[in-house]
């Protein structure tokens, strides 16, 4: 499909969709409170757009495994349109550096990797690199400005991502632009329409957050309906079972919102909402962490289940194991790695990942667990780590930068991941 520069054509179809939606390895002893979830009422409330949305929900019960979501296999970010960060193999034993490559900038955004092993790599001087299983360059693609956003790739081999160019572009397997969307010239705060969240996608529709916005797109590029949040949308929206849109916003909430663009609930927390919700189907309970230090977990009718004090901002999206286990990471200035319970939000372990200077010091990129119940994050001063499903400490691959932009482990056991000085890295055991 030829490019199309949408401007003139979203203003017409936002113009319609504005009128149709609802609103414009230590343990934790050591932890203030942090093994006591906060009690009800003081850390997070649902404001309800209808009857859907309940006053109290009962703690979500132990549920088997096997009926949780195995993920896409990270042909997207966070493993899918749950976002629960589950790998679809094992963790390696003793992983080594296989190869390297390196781009011209840092690496922010979460590898993707499609069904015939190409590795999409998006960097902050701009470009998107489309690289062989070998690390062999097969094409690149310059956005136009720095790139933060974790492209999805379709069942077809359709990338979608976007920039801080203030578009969302489609592109075919080979690299070649199918279609753009521009930023409409109504949008408020323009300044702000940085595309730097991660989309995701139905059959039939496309939805991400720019800006102050979460969109709604058709699969030409075409703009549905949009939903100002309030705030600068750094989440990037999840789906429930039933196609509910979730995604943080920097207004303090969480965002649900129907498919046809109208507001179904909305849950506050007391911060900014920059984390990516992760939703366990299984439990019927999402999780989201805030910049008021808090993880929160509500169902899916937008009442809190349970919020727990974490010891720091937690911006990075929390991660679901197989046995249902919440894995969140902080802010500091001490950066952590915590498993919570789902039962009740207790900290059943804490591992910390260094100290910094501020608050502002920490974990960048979101949790992983593989399918054996390893859990690999990336860590400050330059390593990915494993712990077991009981906090204990496995291995560390070590570089010279740090990895922000966060480790996937794909069907075959490699790890990838990028780093602050531009390079990335596919590592795993070494061969037989």
């Amino acid at each position: 499909m030829a490019f199309r520069a949408a401007t003139a054509v979203l203003l017409a179809f936002c113009a319609a969709a504005c009128s149709r939606r609802g609103a414009v390895g230590s343990d934790s002893s050591g932890t203030r409170d942090a093994s006591r979830p906060v009690p009800s009422g003081a850390a997070g409330t649902a404001e309800a757009f209808d009857a859907e949305a309940d006053a109290q929900d009962a703690p979500p019960a132990a549920v088997e495994a096997a009926r949780r979501d195995p993920g896409d296999g990270f042909r997207s970010f966070r493993a899918g349109r749950l976002r629960s960060g589950r790998a679809p193999a094992a963790a390696p034993r003793r992983p080594e550096i296989r190869w390297t490559f390196r781009t011209k900038d840092a690496i922010g955004a979460q590898p993707v990797v499609a069904a015939d092993g190409t590795a999409l790599v998006a960097s902050l001087d701009g470009t998107l690199y489309a690289l062989s299983p070998d690390g062999s360059l097969r094409w690149t693609f310059p956005a136009g400005d720095r790139i933060y956003s974790t492209p999805w790739i379709a069942d077809s081999g359709q990338v979608v991502f976007g920039s801080d160019a203030d578009r969302l572009h489609a592109l075919d397997p080979s690299g070649k632009v199918q279609w753009t969307m521009l930023r409409p010239d109504d949008a408020e705060r323009p300044d702000l329409h940085d595309v730097d969240t991660a989309p995701v996608a139905t059959r039939s529709a496309v939805y991400v957050g720019a800006g102050l916005y979460l969109y709604s797109l058709d699969m030409e590029g075409l703009v549905r309906w949009r939903v100002a949040t309030g705030g600068k949308v750094f989440s990037s929206p999840a789906l429930l079972p039933d196609g509910t849109i979730v995604v943080g916003s920097q207004d303090g909430h969480l965002w649900a919102v129907r498919p046809d663009g109208t507001v179904r609930w909305k849950y506050r927390t007391r911060g900014d909402v920059d984390s990516t919700p992760a939703v366990d189907e299984a439990a019927e309970a999402i999780y989201v962490g805030s910049d008021d230090g808090m993880v929160h977990a509500v169902s899916f009718r937008g009442a809190r289940l349970w919020a727990t004090e974490v010891g720091g901002f937690v911006r990075t999206g929390p991660a679901i194991g197989p046995d249902g286990t919440v894995y969140a990471t902080t802010f500091g200035p001490v950066a952590r790695l915590q498993a919570l319970d789902p039962d009740g939000g207790w900290v059943r372990w804490t591992v910390e990942a260094g100290r910094g200077p501020s608050a502002e010091f920490g974990i960048r990129s979101s949790p992983i667990v593989a399918s054996d119940g390893v859990v690999l994050f990336g860590a400050p001063g330059g390593s990915v780590r494993a712990v077991t499903r009981d906090g204990e400490p496995l291995w560390s691959v070590d570089v010279p930068s740090d990895v922000d932009g966060g480790p996937i482990l794909v069907q075959d056991g490699t790890i990838y991941f990028g780093t602050d000085d531009g390079t990335f890295y596919a590592a795993g055991d070494a061969p037989h």
